[in-house]
């Protein structure tokens, strides 16, 4: 009895090794034919695409600025087509540049030289593991100058097809490898100096109305009490002041004073200003690099607003930014 239930056991284990390997079987056979162009995805020849600065992060985004002088900035992707071993045929690698999102800039394929070339040109030589370097760029951001508010675009490059006589070549299939996407933001048109503006004229602040975007700490009415020892603050990152002035005001600057401000270690590092009439139409006056604890910022184009929207973008050093006090220069 002991002697057949020792060998009916050892069949049982048999038949559970066969059972697994035959699942395991057809678990490769199943990964196998869900890519029915690939002979032995193992042993395949992937091909993919990768910007020049593939570590930085994805999408690309190109900053421009807009000034009095014009815009600074470009927009210049170069990237290759790649494999992860060399080739033994030539590889012809055909992409699309998709750029219904940024038709306005010019956007175009270019060679190392700077000529424009076809989306079929690009080739991975035999015995290579990538083609020459190409560049998307844009041949027309001055396009971009008549519009004065921020302006936010997008393209991407897709690889569509490959063309070889080299077996077992495939595209990859993983997206982020297949596809190069990027953004283009132009800031609004820079109306504003670091400065006290010649008309230097405090308004009142007796009218005024503070509303503060979520996550700042304490009240609005700190900003306007005369109390240098109140404050509007927040720890990781900035916040919104947005003030009605109770009346439509032509406003010259901004006047703010941060905790302990004698230093630089509660102020805003760049701020944004933005002015409306009616607090439903924005208009941005652009974005400036900011310093120290006393900070005067002369609005260029001394906007006729009700409404006034200052926004921290860059914190200090230390992570935490205090404004214990807010002026606006003007005049009713």
């Amino acid at each position: 009895m002991e002697i057949k239930q020792k060998v009916m056991k050892h069949k049982y284990n048999l038949l559970q090794i066969g059972g697994c390997a035959i699942a395991s079987l057809l678990l490769l056979c199943g990964c196998h034919s869900e890519n029915n162009t690939a002979e032995d995805e193992w042993t395949a020849t992937y091909v993919y695409l990768q910007r020049l600065d593939y570590l930085t992060p994805s999408p690309k985004t190109f900053y421009i600025n807009h000034s009095e002088e014009g815009l600074s900035g470009e927009v210049n992707m170069p990237f290759v087509a790649k494999t992860q071993k060399p080739t033994s045929q030539d590889v012809h690698v055909n992409i699309e540049l998709r750029d219904a999102n940024a038709s306005n800039i010019g956007l175009e394929l270019q060679d190392n030289k700077g000529k424009k070339v076809d989306a079929s040109q690009i080739v991975i030589k035999a015995g290579e593991q990538h083609s020459d370097t190409f560049h998307i760029v844009a041949t027309n951001l001055s396009e971009l100058k008549t519009n004065e508010q921020k302006v936010s675009l997008s393209f991407d490059v897709a690889l569509k097809s490959i063309e070889t006589t080299q077996p077992n070549t495939l595209i990859s299939p993983m997206t982020t490898l297949n596809n190069l996407t990027a953004k283009v933001e132009k800031g609004a048109l820079q109306s504003m100096i670091m400065g006290e503006p010649k008309v230097n004229d405090v308004l009142d602040r007796t009218s005024w109305t503070i509303t503060l975007s979520e996550g700042a700490e304490n009240s609005g009415d700190n900003l306007i009490d005369g109390n240098y020892w109140t404050d509007v603050a927040r720890s990781g990152q900035g916040f919104t002041i947005t003030i009605d002035l109770g009346s439509i005001k032509t406003i010259t600057g901004v006047n703010t004073t941060s905790w302990s401000w004698t230093s630089n270690n509660y102020a805003p590092q760049e701020v944004e200003v933005a002015v409306s009439q009616d607090n439903v139409t924005w208009k941005s006056l652009g974005s400036i690099q900011t310093s120290g604890g006393y900070q005067n910022i002369t609005l260029l184009s001394s906007p006729k607003a009700r409404y006034l929207k200052y926004s921290i973008l860059k914190m200090p050093a230390t992570g935490r930014v205090s404004i214990v006090e807010f002026h606006l220069f003007g005049t009713d």
